[in-house]
């Protein structure tokens, strides 16, 4: 058995590791909850004497990571869906989930997660917890850890930005990149009550009509290397100054 197999293993003769890892697979590498670990045969004795032999070590309340060092953002960010659950990656952790690190910022940013609106949860350090009535609605079914679709999150993000040229930039990157479309981001707000509405459908048609490619050529040339850009919005609603 590999090491990171092993170091997920009970110490006694029960639980059988191999198939307490086959079941975990779909978790990110070496976490696992306090619940999870009971339901796979994990006796409270056996996660204390894990923890005190510095086998595994607490990420968040109740979630464990299997090394003593620093954790991944990938770490960290399915410990927060853990320490959630039912709970779902949201706005820019969301984002970097399906990006990658390419795009996503500093490494210590807070985990954002999204539950049921029903829910009152106290977040941790590192973790920001969003709300939503549509919870089950806006979730990625096939992703793991579990997170909102692409859509939800590019208009979570954008929404987060005061600075409308951000917001701009956000839509723009997000369709730049084929990971979605003006249409599916229309089609996700359709169902949503959200401020400034009107100003993103528009914005939506301008994308989709090819007269925003982003929000500035510096910006352009920095996220994408090309030399060729239509620059700022050309329509008159976006020249106005912001109100």
């Amino acid at each position: 058995m590999p090491p990171s197999e092993r170091s997920l293993a009970p110490a006694g003769p029960e639980p059988d590791p191999g198939a307490v890892i086959e079941d975990l697979l779909d978790l990110p590498a070496g976490v696992i909850s306090h619940r999870q670990a009971i339901d796979h045969g994990y006796r409270p004795h056996d996660i204390r004497r894990l923890l005190r032999r510095r086998i595994w070590a607490p990420i968040l309340p109740s979630v464990y990571v299997a090394h003593t060092g620093p954790p991944s953002w990938e770490q960290r960010a399915g410990a927060a869906v853990l320490w959630a659950h039912p709970a779902a990656l949201t706005h820019l952790s969301a984002i970097r989930a399906i990006e990658g690190p390419r795009t996503a910022g500093p490494e210590r940013v807070p985990i954002h997660v999204l539950v049921s609106h029903s829910r009152r949860l106290r977040a941790p350090a590192g973790v920001v917890v969003h709300r939503s009535r549509s919870f089950h609605d806006r979730l990625d079914p096939w992703s793991a850890p579990s997170r909102v679709r692409y859509e939800h999150a590019v208009i979570d993000t954008c929404l987060d930005e005061e600075n409308r040229w951000d917001r701009v930039d956000i839509i723009a990157r997000a369709c730049r990149g084929r990971r979605t479309s003006p249409y599916r981001i229309r089609t996700a707000l359709e169902n949503r009550r959200v401020p400034d509405r009107a100003w993103l459908l528009d914005l939506l048609v301008d994308v989709a009509g090819g007269r925003v490619r982003c929000s500035s050529r510096a910006t352009c040339r920095a996220s994408s290397g090309r030399t060729a850009c239509r620059g700022r919005p050309d329509n008159r609603r976006f020249a106005r100054p912001w109100g």
